[in-house]
């Protein structure tokens, strides 16, 4: 018996390439691994996208329909106050991994401190 919650295969590939991309680039990211987090077998890529051009601009119109809903949503609130917050709240509570091979994040680089309010920007030097 089939999920029918589940997404189809080439939808889980797209929204998976979109995530492995951003965490590993372009370059360091192979088809098995996208294949791996779709929970898709490697060969099935293959039937869904001929070459890996085709599955990144299958990533980027998945990332461009999530931008598209987001803006979408945050068209209906009243104010720009309103949608700033929206957009914030949103971005916060996004699940995200951090890329494997990326820097810290900017709260804990030397030119960043953290007030008890937020973050602010020292200048350098």
């Amino acid at each position: 018996m089939t999920d029918s919650k589940r997404p189809g295969k080439r939808e889980r590939l797209a929204s998976a390439a979109a995530q492995v991309l951003h965490e590993r680039g372009v370059e360091k990211t192979t088809l098995a691994d996208i294949a791996r987090a779709a929970d898709v077998p490697v060969g099935n890529v293959y039937y869904y996208f001929k070459t890996k051009d085709q599955l990144i601009q299958a990533a980027i119109d998945e990332h461009d329909r999530e931008l598209d809903t987001v803006i979408a949503e945050l068209d209906r609130l009243g104010t720009p106050q309103e949608r700033l917050k929206g957009l914030v709240r949103g971005w916060m509570s996004r699940p995200r991994s951090p890329p494997a091979t990326a820097a810290p994040p900017a709260p804990s680089h030397p030119s960043w401190t953290s007030a008890t309010t937020g973050w602010t920007r020292r200048s350098p030097g």
